[in-house]
């Protein structure tokens, strides 16, 4: 399957010398198909809803990806855009704590998805892409996905790096896509309690 999202649609930073897009690339190989079909659930719900919101999350900055899925060896090749900026330290953070905690953990984001699809029942994503091409959008109305990992090391600070060509003002990123999950909004309060202590 050919992705939809490709180097040459990386963000582009302009040097005096060269142009420069990058991307990262993380192939995932699972121990059952149960674990490959929902991190493609997963994967399915946040690109879609990152493509309608501008790739953020409240004021937090999420990179552009797109992925592909092999069933049969369940695998998941995730293709990332590379943020650039430097892991967010403690001091940094205690600082940005409140957007962190507004954007992700108390968030009221309304997610939406593709009725219907469960991914276990397909052999390849061509055919869940076929069969996921005619399915209605749903919106759900509970807040019942986002991310739980709030590690320091899945943030980026862009600080006093430029921001690439026609890049919408950012200045918190965060990278991990597989921590994105169905989870209730008391299920990232209590992540980001475990967490907060490297935050503040």
């Amino acid at each position: 399957m050919k992705v939809k999202y490709s180097l040459s649609q990386a963000t582009t930073h302009v040097k005096y010398y060269a142009s420069h897009q990058m991307m990262i690339t993380k192939l995932q190989t699972f121990n059952d198909l149960k674990y490959t079909a929902g991190a493609e659930q997963s994967l399915r719900i946040l690109q879609l809803n990152m493509e309608r919101f501008n790739w953020f999350l409240g004021d937090i900055r999420i990179p552009k990806f797109d992925y592909v899925v092999n069933f049969k060896t369940k695998q998941v090749k995730i293709y990332s855009e590379y943020m650039f900026g430097t892991q967010i330290y403690p001091d940094i953070a205690s600082e940005n704590r409140d957007v962190i905690y507004d954007s992700m953990v108390n968030s009221d984001q309304t997610w939406c998805y593709q009725e219907g699809i469960n991914p276990a029942n397909y052999k390849t994503y061509d055919e869940l892409e076929a069969k996921r091409s005619s399915m209605l959008m749903k919106t759900v109305k509970s807040k019942n996905f986002g991310f739980k990992d709030y590690t320091l090391e899945n943030f980026i600070v862009r600080g006093t790096k430029p921001l690439g060509k026609d890049e919408p003002h950012w200045d918190i990123a965060y990278v991990d896509l597989e921590a994105f999950c169905e989870c209730s909004n008391d299920d990232r309060k209590k992540a980001f309690k475990f967490y907060e202590s490297q935050i503040t």
